[in-house]
């Protein structure tokens, strides 16, 4: 078979041979020109072209036919241009693979392209022959046109076992195929050191581009960044250097991705699984052999892991690249751990044979052995730095890590006083990485057992052991032909008990070929193809019982990879001596000089890249995460190079190639991501399991569930391998089912996609203790990276780094702003678009307020009111939303509070309404530089950032009370503030009990009035945040127009203890005899006082686990008491709508409608016309049913209202009447509309309503005629059918006894498992108390009226979760709710001090070991085992522990029980650790 191939080449300058191939011509015509050599690097030899060939065209110029002379001339003609067409005929061997479409040709230069060129057909000859004649005189010939190019076919290998074939692709990109030496007529793969014939020593400045270009864009590739402007302009960084130096500089995470990728593209190394948790040591900064031992001491000690002794970890250090031949770093061991061999008086050896010439060397060399000479006697290590002498090393033997043989059945075997040390670490290879060659890059992973038992031990060449095991098990070495196979197996048995039980990582030949299938398969499907030496991967022994054994192979070389080179051994015995650098000359010296500053000089500039990598990530609603993780940023920022990031601006392609990964999130609602971290979440549930990502898009906390992990589709790929990471949640053990639930489940999609945790999960409750939990976790996080690096943590400044702030008086500093005159706040403009900057929030809306109303009697206690919002003169592509998400506002803080505020400040510089600029000092606490701090976007007023921007009501952190101390002028109040600002029980407390403001703060502590700068509060207080509200309509009712239901909120603290001092001032409000001051929530009063037509800055927050179902005949069961029925008016809004909008397009497209006829009076149709919903809804309105009347007054004859006749329904009651009494279901009989009357009127919308899902609500208040919200709506939504049934609860009505949505839900249990076995959604919004009761009524229903087991039901409403049926609002632990507070407030309080005072002090710390008892409380706590606690509401409802068990009781008095295991969604406490 032979089969014509055209190729276009780039041809060399050499006008002797431009092709770069050797041509062999016969005497007779016609003339075949064949290929007898192809010269290495040339560009035959990058295209492919091998021994054999025969060239018939080139530059459409036949040679076939042509004498010796003329193939000379057409070769001579060819160098003078750029590019060669060249066909030729590869005889025998079938077609050449040519390179896939789409992909980059085996040289890497995209322009080049290497395809099939069958025979010519007759029409693209003659095309080609017109474009040459067309061609100006004088110019040569173009180019014949390119026809697309064909994917070239993979090459198949076979399981044998399992008849699997896999097609290999990734062939195509090596830079040849038969690179190994190999040939067509010879197969040189079992040599043990082939040489490479495609390895050359040097590059030219175009060849190292290549190469280079290649590199940086397999990277860009990796971390899927490939075309970015990114990746263009470090490459044209690269190009620049190479231009200028002929060389360039990796950078850390290039250097990372080289190495391991060099370790992936290892053909003889059987345990690639793991190349992504390859460690990498930068030391390309060392240029001494001094600094290169220390820098190989201290891979050593890592590997050998002094926080886990045993267990091996895999590293690599790079020292730097090869500038020249003359100028490389050498290791001279082959592992730099080996056992030294001695030649003996009578022609023995003593110790490693491999190793006797390398030991003469070495004493040579100057190294003293031992005097009592042993056959493990560890060898010195010789390093050579800059190619200049030798030096030799003794490594210290408690860095070395060695384990005594012994045998479990054979107790003679250990007299043999065997050993093997832990870490196989060759030392001798060069790597490759883009054209850079680093001569020195040591690597180390563990072992496997036959490395040690059959090669080391077994080999005649080296220990030669078989035989003494042989007669140590006795057996007749003679008569029996299997001596050998049982003493080496017994050898390895041997190697494999030592190893395990000293607790050194080992593995046997079977799990490293289990796990290099493993690998095979994955590799197959994520690049097409693995390149694999059979001979080396086969293990030395067990052959066909291996996996391995049976499967095909392909052996060629990528790029990155590692190379043999030659031993530095035979070098200097060659030359007798390096040269010296004393040899030089003063010319040489200088240029030598000159070069490596220039190289230093840039090398300074990457010191801190090349300290380890840390990413810091936070998600956050509040920015108290944020807060944190800016402290994480400064303490890290002592041993790493450290960034920062919000998880919604991270670009997540980077991630596969981060080191240490840090997340600080909070949680947000009902388990779901804050906002920024919704998409971080779904990338990371992505990467986990793809197939799962369709849920994911639709509610991403359905698959941050407890049990997500059961159902999702499993994905045996680790990508995030080579990440370290630590999680620290924020969040409140008010939400027991979803406390800190987006960290936890951050932290376990990092460790499921094969990242290694440094440090547990943090948990942070913001009721209490969260300050002093972040502080120990964040401590022992940053000592647990150090150790894992073996950095020195120095905690001495991590207190300070915590504790201290950014403020000082020469730090920050206020500078006014010429202007005419004061600004006041009323007069300043946009504060939307000042909002939208400060926040970086670019979609704030300036909505208007229309209407605000009154949802209770006048008479009430409580006010709850509902606003409508204008959003018509908003951008119409950013206003929208669903029924059932948020509306988040930005408020105002009180005048009165502003003023009470600038009346307590040191205002003596800047006056209240001056224009000042935020700047900061950008040297620190030295020099003058100043900068504008861009923490608002603008010039503005004190009273204007007081008014608008932060937040001058939440309690002061202990940050800020640190720094307030600083400002106090009585030694009592600094000694009391200071207390505070410790952040302990003491400042939890005083939070708690007072809440107080910052005005209360600077009264409390008198001698700060007057004194406080305003520059501190500025630059310190926390942003003034958004507030959230469940919009209360439907988008398609009211276009435009927004309501919302808001509860207005005031309460009283505690009372105040009575002032020490007498100057002591009470507060500007005062407080109620038997309570404390008063306060008002910040958003709900500004609503409430604002005036019509003012601007309400707002934003949408979709609400995706809460939207209605997209089946409208899907049945709806909605529970929401209070102002949780906010939602739900939306829902039977958009209901209404459905229902008309169904029965509109029923009457144009001519289907059957009910009419309303009348039963007496004159003939003919109605005015009213059809019975539409909203025919009906405008009748009910003339009657004064609804809130709302429509514009047309006169609807009938006479211009009368219509009056509806009711009745009750036969054969059915219902008990849930408004007054909580029994009473007949009541329906519209009939409606009368002047002397006309219309019967059965409810009837007419059963054609209607027989296409939607039932509707049931169950809503609570306290009395009926003073709390029931919506009222009037829900009369009206019953009566056109949007809701079938709505119950109502009264917790405070005189006569009855009480009665929540709970009861109500109970008395209609058989109605709701009816409706849920149909598949009803069920929603709950309100108070997250009500909602876990509601949950708990939910399981006791399924259980009484469903037969179901405890256990059953909790499985059918968690699958309902995960399907995205049970959705849950819940608003938390709200200021109204004091009893539900102090609730939570007081088991939080309990659980904290409990836990730092009798868990860890009482319960059998006396029986654990010493270095737990010497820890601090904190401490302890952290290293305690977990036990979950599943906490009831009520004080009945406390859960009890029986043995490992854990049971909590059910409203219908059955306990649910469980073993007591870790939950990542239930409130955690530790136990001690004898009771875990």
């Amino acid at each position: 078979m032979s089969t014509a191939r055209q190729i276009v080449l780039d041809i060399s300058k050499d006008a002797n041979s431009p092709l770069g191939v050797k041509l062999k011509t016969s005497k007779n015509l016609p003339t075949k020109c064949r290929v007898v050599e192809v010269f290495p690097g040339s560009p035959a030899d990058r295209y492919g072209v091998s021994n054999g060939d025969l060239l018939v065209r080139i530059n459409d110029q036949e040679i076939r036919y042509l004498t010796k002379e003329g193939v000379g001339e057409v070769l001579k003609n060819c160098s003078e241009s750029t590019q060669a067409t060249v066909t030729l005929i590869r005889e025998g061997s079938g077609p050449v693979p040519p390179v896939p479409a789409g992909q980059e040709p085996v040289n890497g230069d995209p322009r080049k392209q290497v395809r099939f060129q069958p025979e010519k057909k007759q029409a693209e000859k003659k095309q080609q022959a017109e474009k040459k004649q067309q061609a100006p005189a004088g110019q040569p010939p173009q180019a014949s046109p390119q026809p697309s190019p064909v994917r070239a076919p993979p090459v198949g290998v076979v399981n044998f076992v399992t008849g699997v074939r896999m097609n290999d692709a990734l062939i195509h990109k090596a830079p040849k195929v038969l690179s190994s030496g190999c040939n067509d007529r010879m197969c040189i793969g079992s040599q043990m050191f082939p040489k490479r014939r495609n390895l050359k020593k040097t590059y030219n400045k175009e060849e190292m581009k290549e190469q280079a270009e290649d590199f940086i864009k397999q990277y860009y590739v990796f971390i899927k960044s490939e075309g970015t402007p990114e990746h263009q302009k470090r490459l044209s960084e690269v190009l620049k250097d190479i231009d200028s130096t002929g060389t360039y500089h990796l950078t850390f995470k290039e250097l990372s991705f080289g190495c391991r990728t060099s370790w992936r593209n290892a053909p003889r190394c059987i345990n690639r699984i793991q190349w992504r948790k390859l460690e990498v040591f930068d030391s390309r900064e060392v240029r001494t052999a001094e600094e290169m031992f220390g820098a190989m001491v201290r891979h050593i000690q890592f590997c050998s892991n002094t926080a886990n002794p045993g267990v091996i970890r895999s590293a690599i250090t790079v020292f730097p690249a090869a500038a020249d031949e003359d100028h490389e770093y050498r290791v001279w061991n082959s592992q730099f751990i080996k056992y030294a061999g001695y030649s003996t008086p009578d022609g023995g050896i003593l110790g490693d044979p491999a190793d006797v010439e390398f030991t003469d060397a070495v004493v040579e060399l100057g190294w003293k052995p031992p005097e009592r000479k042993t056959a493990f006697d560890v060898l010195p290590v010789v390093l050579q730095a800059n190619g200049g002498q030798p030096q030799v090393f003794e490594l210290d033997p408690k860095d070395i890590l060695e384990v005594p043989l012994t045998h479990p059945k054979y107790p003679e075997f250990d007299n043999l006083g065997m050993k093997w040390y832990a870490i196989p670490g060759v030392s001798n290879l060069l790597m490759e990485i883009g054209g850079l060659k680093f001569t020195a890059a040591p690597f180390s992973g563990w072992y496997l057992v036959t490395e040690i038992g059959a090669r080391d031990l077994g080999d005649p060449q080296r220990y030669n052991m078989l035989e003494k095991m042989a007669q140590i098990m006795k057996l007749d070495l003679k008569s029996d032909q299997l001596w050998k196979d049982k003493a080496l197996v017994e050898l390895n048995a041997a190697v494999l008990h030592s190893y395990n039980k000293k607790g050194v990582s080992i593995m046997d030949h079977h799990s490293a070929s289990e796990g290099f299938m493993n690998f095979m398969e994955q590799e197959y499907r994520d690049r097409g193809g693995c390149p694999a030496d059979w001979v080396w991967i086969v293990p030395p022994m067990s052959g066909s019982a291996t996996k391995v054994f049976h499967q095909e192979m392909l052996l060629y070389h990528l790029s990155p990879s590692f190379e043999y080179q030659e031993d530095p051994l035979v070098q200097w015995k060659r030359a007798k001596r390096p040269k010296s650098q004393s040899d030089e000359s003063a010319r040489d010296k200088f240029k030598r000089v000159v070069r490596w500053a220039a190289r230093l000089a840039r090398i300074m500039q990457e010191q801190m890249k090349k300290r380890r990598h840390c990413t810091i990530l936070y998600a956050t609603e509040t920015g108290r995460s944020e807060t944190y993780a800016r402290m994480l940023l400064k303490l890290f920022g002592h041993a790493f190079n450290c960034e920062l990031h919000c998880m919604e601006s991270y670009p997540f392609q980077k991630i596969q190639g981060e080191e240490i990964v840090l997340a600080v999130a909070s949680t947000f609602g009902s388990g779901e991501p804050p906002s920024n971290g919704e998409d971080f979440a779904r990338h990371l549930v992505k990467m986990r399991a793809p197939l799962y990502m369709e849920k994911a898009n639709r509610r991403i906390s359905t698959v941050l569930n407890p049990n997500w992990g059961q159902s999702l589709e499993k994905d045996k790929t680790f990508p995030l391998s080579s990440i370290k990471f630590a999680v620290f949640g924020l969040g409140s053990r008010a939400y027991p089912d979803t406390f800190c639930a987006f960290a936890h489940s951050v932290d376990k999609l990092l460790d499921e996609l094969g990242g290694e945790r440094i440090h547990q999960l943090g948990e942070g409750d913001e009721l209490c203790g969260q300050e002093e939990s972040f502080r120990d976790w964040a401590k022992n996080c940053y000592s647990s990276a150090c150790s894992y690096y073996n950095l020195d943590p120095n905690l001495d400044h991590s207190g300070p780094i915590l504790d201290a702030h950014k403020w000082g008086d020469s730090r920050f500093r206020l500078r006014r702003v010429e202007s005419a005159g004061p600004a006041p706040c009323e007069t300043l403009r946009n504060t939307v678009t000042d909002l939208s900057q400060v926040h970086n929030r670019p979609t704030i809306l300036a909505a208007v307020l229309r209407e605000r109303s009154k949802l209770q009697a006048p008479e009430s206690p409580r006010s709850t009111i509902k606003l409508v919002l204008d959003f018509k003169g908003c951008p119409g592509d950013q206003v929208h939303y669903q029924p059932g998400d948020h509306l988040s506002v930005f408020p105002e803080n009180s005048q009165a509070l502003v003023e009470d505020l600038l009346d307590r400040l040191n205002l003596s510089a800047i006056g209240p309404d001056d224009l000042v600029v935020l700047e900061y000092n950008k040297n620190g606490e030295q020099g003058s530089d100043w900068m504008e701090e861009k923490r608002f976007s603008r010039a503005l007023s004190v009273r204007e950032a007081f008014m608008h921007f932060l937040d001058i009501t939440t309690p002061p952190t202990p940050q800020l009370l640190a720094l307030l101390a600083t400002q106090a002028k009585r030694h009592e109040d600094i000694i009391d503030i200071q207390a505070l600002s410790r952040g302990e029980a003491e400042y939890e407390e005083w939070k708690y009990n007072y809440y107080p403001t910052m005005v209360e703060v600077i009264d409390w502590f008198y001698s700060l009035h007057g004194q406080v700068d305003p520059c501190l509060l500025l630059s310190q207080l926390p942003l003034l945040q958004s507030r959230y509200y469940s919009i209360s309509s439907s988008p398609k009712t009211n276009p435009g127009l927004v309501d919302i239901t808001v509860a207005v909120v005031s309460y009283h603290t505690k009372p105040q203890p009575e002032a020490p001092r007498k100057e002591l001032k009470r507060f500007s409000i005062h407080p109620h005899p038997s309570k404390g001051p008063k306060h008002f929530g910040v958003c709900s009063n500004w609503m409430n006082r604002l005036s019509i037509g003012s601007t309400v800055p707002c934003f949408f927050r979709k609400a995706a686990n809460f939207h209605m179902p997209t089946e409208p005949t899907t049945p709806i069961i909605m529970v929401g008491p209070g102002t949780g029925i906010a939602p739900f008016r939306a829902f039977w809004e958009e209901r209404m709508h459905q229902m008309e909008k169904l029965r509109r397009y029923q009457m144009r497209s001519g289907e059957p409608v009910s009419p309303l006829t009348p039963s007496g009076g004159g003939g003919g149709p109605s005015k009213l016309g059809v019975a539409t919903p909203f025919n009906l809804m405008r009748a009910a309105s003339e009657m004064g049913l609804g809130q709302h009347r429509p514009e047309r007054k006169s609807m009938g004859p006479g211009n009368r209202p219509p009056t509806f006749v009711f009745g009750e329904e036969p054969g059915n009651h219902d008990d849930d009447n408004d007054e909580g009494g029994k009473s007949p279901k009541i329906r519209v009989r009939s409606m009368s509309l002047g002397d006309r009357s219309y019967p059965a009127v409810s009837d007419m919308l059963q054609s209607t309503r027989k296409d939607f899902g039932p509707m049931h609500l169950f809503f609570g208040c306290r009395q009926s005629r003073v709390d029931h919200l919506y009222k009037e709506d829900m009369r009206k939504a019953q009566l056109l059918g949007a809701l079938d049934q709505f119950h109502l609860a009264l917790s405070r009505e005189e006569g009855q006894p009480k009665m929540y949505v709970q009861d109500k839900m109970k008395s209609s249990a058989d109605t709701l498992v009816k409706l849920l076995f149909e598949g009803a959604h069920f929603y709950v919004c309100g108070d997250v108390s009500m909602a876990r009761d509601v949950l708990y009524v939910l399981y006791d229903i399924l259980v009484k009226n469903a037969a179901m087991t405890i256990l059953e039901a909790k499985e059918f409403v968690d699958s309902m979760k995960e399907n995205d049926m049970y959705h849950e609002d819940i608003f938390g632990v709200t200021l109204k709710t004091a009893e539900v507070t102090d609730r939570y407030r007081t088991a939080a309080r309990r659980t904290w001090s409990v836990l730092l005072s009798k868990t860890t002090d009482d319960l059998d710390v006396r029986s654990s070991p010493k270095h737990f008892r010497k820890l601090s409380r904190p401490q302890k706590l952290s290293r305690l085992p977990t036990v979950t606690l599943l906490c009831g509401h009520d004080t009945p409802g406390t859960p009890e522990i029986h043995g490992n068990r854990m049971q909590f009781p059910l409203p219908s008095g059955r306990k649910l029980s469980q073993p007591a295991r870790p939950s990542h969604h239930a409130a955690k406490v530790r136990a001690s650790p004898t009771h875990s």
